[in-house]
């Protein structure tokens, strides 16, 4: 049976940014060893995305803070582990789920790869 790796919003406003924490931080060499023992052919990342206008969405008015817009340097995925994902499908998803993920997932799991 094929394993994947998700790697979820390893980007730079949740890690050491606009929502970034020490924990997160404290994480960065752990992600890079796990995406390190993975062909990059079975990993899979996801982007948080967000437009100018986040504020004004639901999210934005929930959690008032500006974050992941796309084309900033806190939309961006950190350089160390970016290049460990050269390759690999990376997912842009608006919100905390992605719809496209989890379509392709249950393609995958239906033909039996995984």
């Amino acid at each position: 049976m094929r394993k994947l790796l998700v790697v979820i919003d390893m980007q730079n406003d949740f890690v050491d940014a606009a929502l970034g924490t020490a924990e997160a931080v404290s994480i960065v060499d752990a992600v890079k060893a796990k995406i390190s023992s993975y062909p990059v052919e079975d990993v899979i990342a996801t982007m948080d995305t967000h437009g100018e206008t986040y504020l004004e969405t639901q999210e934005g008015k929930n959690l008032p803070v500006v974050h992941c817009v796309k084309g900033t340097d806190g939309w961006k995925i950190r350089p160390d582990i970016a290049e460990l994902l050269d390759g690999a499908k990376i997912y842009e998803k608006p919100t905390f789920g992605s719809t496209a993920l989890a379509a392709d997932l249950k393609a995958l799991s239906e033909s039996e790869e995984i």
